[in-house]
């Protein structure tokens, strides 16, 4: 560990680096964590950083959307880059995944961050870091102050996901004194991410951070001067070439009639809008000090309540004006209507005194009256503007995303629940919590939940399929070290209570169908004079060393067997089956031998 004697921005090394091991050795311990709307406590207490954007965030109410309830609206083709007509596009989901456009999906000027399920955990925090030190505009903007204002707002979130976050981040023995894997993530640094307090190159990181941002706010300054970026790199990172890509994504948005109108009626200076590249420094710089000092950075709104209200009508409101902007003149006055009630809620996010949340549901529902008196087939419909995947109150969401996510991944499930699936999904949905899992997983496991049994198991083997992997484990073939062997990579031992290969043709084929009982539950009904009764089995799956899906019937004890193995372990297995899984390619050493000696 080498604690540097020098201040850097004006923070000592050293002290961060006491406090922020005395906050990892009670994090270790399990002490609580603050956890702001949309994530878990594991997301915040994985390390001191973590835990204190979690504090401020939820001290301004900032929160999260969860991606695949959101409702992406399409955006004007005028606001994409000439090249890039694709980015006005709204996201289409491929196999139960549902991609984030880069330049459409992310903007600095929603306030709220966003959840998606494939990313790693610590996009929470680096999401939420974004809401704190928030963005600049101006009505004469030019691209040059866009690229430098999107590069500014990148800065600490940076900063924070490659340096302050590792400080006490516990990795994997592979990556044991190392930083973020960068684009090729590491599961079992992802499965074991916690506060360690003896992790010696803590205040290493600490005072890169410090650097990193440093380095950056020069380079910016220089840009500034010379009216040009000037590039500052770190490993693969170029924070000038991302600003410039953002400026030019988002250009003819920032510079639109629309948003000059969502400017003028919902930002407001200082909560979560700098006026100027100035007042946005000054932000980073707090965030800064507020992230590594003992003191919180100055807060955007009077209290938590007022925080999340303003950054949901400021949400609600830009996609109303977005939504209409390419509309007939009847349609964009609607837009522009629905935005003008809305930002009468602002005022009240501005004072601890005015009673918010009281006070913002009726001019809320006051502006979903007035869209729904609008009689247009062209103008979107109000469940489709409040589908935003967060609770918006007195309001429930479409499902439409889920639906169409699933129809895509489950078709066994979902022909077999027929009509029933809709309502399905309703109730799944209002269950469905903010989890880092395939959508089809998450639906398996709730189908398995609340519908045990034969259905549940359907719903289980499906998931299973809808997420195999696409490739063969890349294993290294060779004579092992010793009779340690592990599940090759992308392996699933699966049980299920009945015949689910049997059943999954039979539903296929139209033989099965699924009914409600007064109590709720589903069940089977067959069409093919076939019972369907309950047999416990096991089954293997996944791909062999060609990349075929290998999918094999196994007795419960070599399930067992193969379940116990964890990261490796001698299996207990009869010589035959252990030498016919090797084969298959099912079990892999956990050592190899440099010699055939």
């Amino acid at each position: 560990m080498s604690l540097s004697p020098r201040k850097v921005l004006g923070h000592d090394v050293g002290e961060i680096h006491a406090r922020w091991q005395a906050c990892a050795t009670r994090l270790a311990a399990g002490a609580p964590v603050v956890v702001p709307d949309g994530t878990h406590a594991v997301e915040y207490s994985r390390s001191p950083a973590a835990a204190r954007i979690g504090e401020l965030a939820a001290v301004d109410g900032l929160f999260h959307f969860h991606f695949e309830r959101r409702l992406h609206l399409p955006l004007p083709e005028a606001w994409a880059p000439p090249a890039e007509p694709e980015l006005a596009q709204a996201p289409l989901w491929d196999a139960g995944i549902l991609p984030e456009a880069k330049y459409q999906s992310f903007r600095h000027d929603l306030q709220i961050a966003s959840f998606h399920p494939h990313h790693r955990a610590k996009w929470s925090t680096h999401e939420l870091c974004h809401g704190l030190v928030g963005f600049s505009w101006r009505a004469d903007a030019t691209p040059f102050f866009h690229a430098t204002a999107g590069r500014l707002a990148e800065i600490l979130p940076v900063a924070l996901w490659y340096f302050f976050d590792e400080a006490f981040l516990r990795r994997c023995d592979d990556h044991a004194g190392e930083g973020d894997t960068f684009r090729i993530p590491c599961p079992r640094c992802e499965a074991m991410a916690s506060a360690d307090p003896t992790r010696p190159e803590a205040a290493d990181f600490i005072e890169q951070g410090l650097r990193f941002v440093e380095a950056e706010l020069a380079a910016v300054a220089r840009s500034r001067r010379l009216g040009r970026p000037v590039p500052h790199r770190w490993a693969t990172i170029d924070l000038a070439s991302d600003g410039v890509a953002y400026g030019r994504a988002h250009a003819a948005r920032l510079s639109s009639e629309a948003f000059h109108a969502y400017a003028e009626r919902f930002l407001v200076a200082d909560g979560g809008w700098s006026e100027d590249l100035d007042a946005l420094e000054a932000r980073v710089l707090d965030v800064v000090a507020g992230l590594v000092g003992p003191e919180r950075c100055a807060s955007m709104a009077p209290t938590a309540a007022h925080g999340r209200w303003r950054w949901m009508t400021q949400d609600l409101g830009w996609r109303a004006l977005a939504s209409t902007t390419d509309g007939a003149p009847a349609v964009r006055r609607a837009g522009l209507a629905a935005a003008d009630t809305l930002a009468e809620i602002i005022p009240h996010t501005l004072r601890r005194t005015s009673a918010v949340d009281r006070l913002a549901p009726p001019i809320l529902d006051q502006a979903v009256r007035a869209w729904r008196a609008v009689r247009s087939k062209a103008l979107p419909t109000i469940e489709d503007v409040l589908s935003v995947g967060y609770a918006v109150p007195g309001h429930a969401p479409t499902q439409t995303t889920l639906l169409e996510g699933l129809d895509g991944c489950v078709p066994i499930v979902r022909e077999l629940l027929g009509d029933l699936f809709p309502a399905e999904v309703e109730a799944f949905a209002r269950d469905d919590g903010f989890t880092r899992a395939h959508l089809a997983v998450r639906w398996g496991a709730w189908v398995a939940a609340k519908h045990p049994g034969a259905i549940g198991d359907l719903a289980t083997w499906e998931s299973a399929v809808a997420t195999l992997t696409p490739h063969a484990s890349a294993n290294l073939d060779g004579p092992a070290a010793d009779d340690r062997r592990r599940l090759a990579d992308g392996m699933q031992v699966l049980r299920f209570s009945h015949e689910v290969l049997s059943l999954a043709e039979r539903a296929e084929a139209g033989g099965l169908d699924a009914v409600r009982a007064s109590d709720g539950s589903l069940s089977l009904i067959a069409h093919d004079s076939l019972p369907v009764e309950a047999a416990p089995t096991a089954i293997l799956l996944g791909r062999d060393a060609a990349g075929e899906a290998l999918v094999l019937d196994i007795d419960p004890a070599a399930a067992d067997a193969l379940s116990a193995l964890g990261e490796g372990a001698v299996p207990e297995l009869p010589a035959d089956e252990l030498e016919a899984l090797t084969e298959f390619g099912v079990l892999v050493p956990v050592a190899l031998r440099e010699s055939h000696n």
